[in-house]
């Protein structure tokens, strides 16, 4: 926990230099259950000409090039399971209809089908063109576990892509892994499986670890309000669990004091109880964790109550209307590049700019922020699957991820570069604390983008209690 704080205050202390909030140049990890660089096989490795092909509306971003296959040919004996000569089959599931999820399907769901078609025009990977089988399954993990169980079983899919929800990947995880289907960029930021160790060595999350939430929030009130009292409203499930374990650290290591603690049912929407409970403890501050939806509910119930208490919540959506002026002075976490905290970065406002472009051409709706991450998510994929090489198989796209994500690559919302290894599965692990302001349209920095990287050390293994180092998990500290 100290090396955590200690590499928060430094950021703090970068930015009230004035020093500009860009990310970290970093060279290539080789610990942490990381691949060193003699043993990690590199993009490329197959040795198959490089054929870049630009995907339409989306060039000099999204760059198709089967050279960077890093197997040409895999054993046998691996499951080819969804795979032809001409297409992958992908499963998802996500919760279309559930009040909860469906504000940021209404975005994500147009975005996807969208880029995948125009994928699929330039040719695929490696020649096969990518088939998504999407089921809604309400936000409800007994209906996650009928529909995955379909998406595995009859629809016979290779992988599962950006499934949404801890709910839902905690019901099926167990099943997806002894299935041996992989699961690629599941949108679940608990450590269940993945900390301190990784025995879901199927699962890839694509999504920061909700651990680290908890402690980029803390970090981010304690530093505005120091040894202040606080006010947290969070979902009773094992993700608010998570959240509040290293929230209540944080601030306790770093003088606070937690005025109340206070949980709310995960499928509630009104949340206006929870905030006149938290008000009445006489709080410096709220801090909120929970779906955007439920923190749209908050911040009108605390706005109508006391409108200059400061706000704390996690990752948020501003927008231009009615919801830019609810959260104007709100502060949130950051994990990605949009347009509000990146302004003057060229070629992020290109991509910025194409995918307006895009979802104009293809009639759809666009937000700064969610649209955005279907592209992460895309690019994720298509660089995985093309590392995985001509002869795709499951064991195949493991190993490819695990060896080809070596920190040369960065994505084109990114802050920092995509490592990944045998013991490190998490994609993103760069996070910032910013605050909404709505006459500019902009975000302010309370913290900059801080590296949390799990194969330098800085992650959740061996700093967080609870996390300990276990043999062969920690070489930076052996």
């Amino acid at each position: 926990m100290r090396r955590l704080l200690a590499a928060l205050a430094l950021a703090s202390l970068v930015l009230l230099l004035g020093v500009a909030c860009e990310e970290e140049q970093e060279s290539t990890p080789t610990a942490g259950g990381t691949p060193s660089a003699a043993q990690r096989l590199r993009p490329g490795a197959a040795g198959i000409p490089s054929n870049p092909r630009q995907v339409r509306g989306l060039e000099g971003i999204l760059t198709l090039d089967d050279g960077l296959a890093i197997f040409r040919e895999r054993p046998a004996s691996e499951d080819r399971t969804g795979v032809t000569p001409t297409t992958i089959k992908l499963g998802r599931y996500t919760g279309l209809t559930s009040p909860l999820i469906s504000v940021y399907e209404s975005f994500w769901t147009p975005t996807l089908q969208a880029i995948i078609r125009r994928i699929n025009e330039a040719g695929g990977i490696h020649g096969r063109r990518i088939e998504l089988v999407q089921r809604d399954d309400q936000y409800n993990p007994a209906v996650t576990v009928q529909v995955v169980r379909e998406l595995v079983e009859r629809d016979q899919v290779f992988a599962l892509f950006w499934g949404v929800g801890n709910p839902s990947h905690q019901a099926i995880k167990d099943y997806v892994l002894a299935r041996g289907v992989p699961e690629l960029w599941v949108y679940d930021g608990s450590t269940s499986g993945l900390e301190p160790t990784t025995q879901l060595k199927n699962t890839f999350p694509g999504i920061v670890a909700d651990m680290l939430e908890g402690i980029v929030m803390a970090t981010a009130i304690m530093k505005e309000h120091p040894r202040g009292r606080v006010a947290v409203i969070y979902s009773n499930d094992p993700l608010g669990q998570e959240f509040i374990q290293s929230f209540r650290s944080t601030i306790r290591s770093q003088g606070g004091t937690i005025a109340g603690e206070i949980t709310y049912d995960v499928t509630a929407t009104d949340m206006s109880p929870f905030v006149q409970q938290a008000l009445n403890l006489n709080p410096n501050a709220i801090a909120f964790y929970g779906t955007f939806p439920q923190s749209l509910s908050m911040m009108r119930a605390v706005k109508e109550r006391n409108p200059t208490m400061p706000i704390y919540q996690r990752g948020a959506l501003p927008s231009p209307g009615d919801i830019g002026r609810l959260m104007d002075g709100v502060a949130f976490s950051s994990q990605a590049k949009t347009a509000y905290t990146h302004p003057n970065d060229t070629a992020f406002q290109n991509v910025v700019q194409k995918m307006k472009a895009l979802a104009q051409e293809e009639g759809i709706p666009y937000n700064d922020a969610l649209s955005l991450l279907v592209l992460r998510s895309v690019e994720m994929l298509v660089r995985a699957l093309e590392m995985a090489g001509p002869d795709l198989t499951r064991q195949g796209v493991i190993e490819a991820i695990e060896n080809g994500f070596d920190g040369s690559w960065t994505c084109s919302i990114c802050v920092g570069p995509v490592v990944l290894g045998p013991q490190d599965h998490w994609a993103f692990e760069h996070s910032a604390f910013v605050r909404w302001r709505n006459d500019t349209g902009l975000a302010d920095f309370i913290l900059p983008y801080t590296s949390f990287e799990t194969s330098e050390g800085k992650g959740i293994r061996g700093n967080v209690e609870g996390f300990e180092c276990r043999p062969g998990t920690c070489p930076w500290k052996e």
